[in-house]
């Protein structure tokens, strides 16, 4: 795997996982990953963040969830207010009119670390 003693993350493909929770043992495993990307699935904002705290539960101290993939302000601040995860990863959210083609907005990313605190 990659570079030795490079960390890395395993990315979104964690989403399409039929067994979630086996993986993250696996992966935790793997010494060069230290992080896992993940939305928390389908549903509401509430549904992913309890998907997010029983993967941070199952990852505990071996990996670091990190919740990303379409995060919208409403899922920050529930992440914030229930601290389901302890990193998140924003794209769309921190750029103008939240177009994925649009450069990052300074505004965006303002408010968006307003309600992460």
């Amino acid at each position: 795997m990659g570079a030795p003693g490079v960390p890395v993350t395993f990315h979104r493909a964690f989403d399409l996982l039929r067994d979630p929770l086996g993986a993250i043992d696996e992966l935790a495993g793997l010494p060069q990953i230290d992080r896992i990307l993940t939305n928390g699935g389908d549903g509401t904002p509430e549904m992913r963040c309890e998907r997010l705290r029983e993967y941070w539960a199952r990852a505990w101290g071996r990996v670091e969830i990190i919740a990303g993939g379409g995060l919208t302000e409403e899922t920050l601040t529930v992440i914030a207010r229930t601290g389901c995860v302890r990193e998140v990863h924003v794209g769309r959210a921190a750029r103008d009119g939240v177009d994925p083609e649009a450069p990052v907005s300074a505004e965006s990313v303002r408010r968006l670390r307003e309600l992460a605190n």
